[in-house]
């Protein structure tokens, strides 16, 4: 794995020195400190370190943030699987469907991130986001469609599993369940992402889900 300084000054990561254009070949003892250090995170997210396998420079964020935390065991908070094997308790398949969704949320402002469910069921075990601030909050919501199919009222608050979620530093937070959460068509996933700092910023969120067939 590869790192570039893809800004216009001095860059310094775990003591090592980057210059400007730079790149630094990362040894495998040196993965899971980079991937864990706040302002490699940063930098990635504010496009100032760009990330590569041994032969191409990953261009979008959230790839280049998975692509370095992949590389170690421990980024997931909770490693318990959220499925024995492949298939549920009556005998239906599993299959895993990862979606993103994206917003830019203006200074001092809460904004909503949505994704709406497009399969039939599945069994949602977790996200991440990337772009976030120590200052910043998250509540995660499941919304009704607007029809009210499931609650009889449009748009209606069906779930809350996160509250005030206080988010970290560096720009990377990810949360897997050790249980799923059933939902089906035209459920909307929502994160109501709280902007506290004084400038806008783009956030971008990947949900993990496993469709039921």
């Amino acid at each position: 794995m590869r790192v570039k300084n893809i800004d216009t000054v001095n860059h310094v990561y775990q003591g090592q020195t980057l210059t400007p254009n730079q790149e630094y070949t990362l040894q495998a003892s040196e993965i899971s400190k980079w991937a864990t250090d706040d302002n490699v995170m940063t930098d990635i997210t504010d496009l100032k370190l760009q990330v590569g396998d041994d032969t191409t420079w990953i261009t979008g964020v959230a790839d280049q943030i998975n692509e370095l935390t992949g590389k170690i065991g421990h980024v997931e908070i909770d490693k318990q699987p959220a499925f024995a094997s492949k298939y549920t308790v009556d005998g239906k398949s599993l299959y895993k469907r990862v979606h993103g969704a994206n917003n830019t949320i203006s200074a001092n402002s809460t904004g909503n991130i949505d994704l709406t469910v497009t399969y039939g069921e599945v069994k949602f075990t977790g996200a991440e986001i990337i772009g976030t601030s120590k200052e910043d909050t998250v509540n995660f919501k499941i919304i009704d469609d607007a029809n009210g199919t499931y609650s009889g009222t449009p748009n209606a608050v069906l779930n809350q599993f996160g509250y005030n979620v206080e988010m970290p530093a560096g720009g990377f937070y990810k949360n897997t369940s050790q249980y799923d959460a059933s939902l089906f068509n035209g459920m909307i996933l929502r994160c109501e992402y709280s902007n506290n700092t004084a400038s806008s910023v783009y956030i971008a969120l990947n949900f993990e889900m496993h469709e039921v067939v």
